[in-house]
């Protein structure tokens, strides 16, 4: 574009052109008569053509750059507001579990200390929301995510082999009211070959959780 006719315009436009019915993407350099409101568009991949497009085409374009950096604006002031409220999700939720953990313990503490055994099952008393969460994650079952831990008339007892004391083999939850198990299950709640052995232990050693 010749300097003296011509007023050169900010950058490059791109445009679909169609050539050989094939279409392409090109770019343009701009630029405008003095006095006339028509853009003249020189095409780089093609010097021969002549492109006109209405000069107001700049108004919208700044127009929408305007809207685009206001949506950027809201999106990131919703960004920061929904981090916010995350947090204070999250410590509501912190403050609730610390809540339940001193609820618990008040009102299973008493059964912590309790365990029995024979020549191949260990059975331990949960005592604490961690060990809630690690029986149900390793056996894949709700004990944690359906917060047995908040329920006042049952116990739950975790069944364990004596040479792998610290992986879960079976949970069971024992009724405070009489002593009677509920329910006994294993991984994704399908009972073990241990299950007879497990329910027969914790039968006669129930006394002593009622008793305590």
């Amino acid at each position: 574009m010749k300097s003296d006719n011509l007023v050169q315009l900010s950058g490059f436009l791109t445009k679909d052109v169609i050539t050989n019915e094939k279409k392409s993407f090109a770019a343009f350099t701009i630029g405008r008569k003095v006095g006339e409101d028509t853009l003249y568009m020189n095409c780089i991949a093609f010097p021969n053509q002549k492109f006109k497009i209405p000069f107001d085409i700049l108004a919208k374009g700044n127009y929408l750059k305007r809207k685009r950096k206001r949506i950027e604006k809201e999106n990131e002031e919703r960004r920061r507001q929904y981090q916010k409220e995350a947090k204070e999700r999250e410590l509501q939720r912190i403050f609730e579990q610390e809540k339940k953990a001193e609820e618990f313990i008040k009102n299973k503490s008493k059964y912590f200390d309790i365990t029995f055994c024979n020549s191949n099952i260990i059975v331990v008393v949960l005592s604490s929301i961690d060990a809630y969460k690690k029986e149900g994650d390793t056996l894949h079952h709700c004990v944690f995510t359906n917060t047995y831990y908040d329920r006042k008339n049952s116990l739950i007892l975790s069944a364990r082999l004596i040479d792998t004391p610290d992986t879960p083999l079976e949970t069971i939850e024992l009724s405070l009211t009489d002593g009677h198990i509920l329910q006994c299950y294993g991984s994704h709640n399908q009972e073990t070959q241990y299950h007879n052995e497990i329910i027969s232990l914790v039968n006669q050693h129930s006394h002593l959780i009622l008793a305590a």
